[in-house]
């Protein structure tokens, strides 16, 4: 498995670019750009880019294909969206999904 790669779909995934996962950790673009051209990433930056996008390490080294999901433009819309969310009002905003879904 070339880890370098799943870092580089997690942080599109999320909707992020790697400038502002960079940014977020304070380290050059060039730097995240190249842990994610290495097969092997550093642990160390694998956690703190986990930490970034708010997945837990275990997700990262899961192998189950059920974690990659393609995602529509409108889906990315929406994760973008709800990324910015703070967490108290991700809460509110999932309440919401609930109401209109009628449940």
């Amino acid at each position: 498995m070339h880890y370098g790669n799943k870092l580089k779909w997690l942080i599109k995934n999320k909707g992020l670019s790697q400038r502002d996962v960079a940014q977020r950790l304070n380290v050059p673009e060039t730097t995240l750009s190249g842990w994610t051209l290495n097969e092997y990433p550093p642990l160390d930056a694998i956690e703190s880019v986990c930490s970034i996008l708010q997945i837990p390490i275990s997700r990262f080294f899961a192998e189950d294909s059920d974690l990659y999901v393609e995602v529509s433009p409108d889906e990315m819309q929406l994760l973008k969206a709800f990324w910015e969310f703070p967490e108290g009002r991700k809460r509110d905003l999932l309440r919401i999904i609930d109401i209109l879904r009628g449940w």
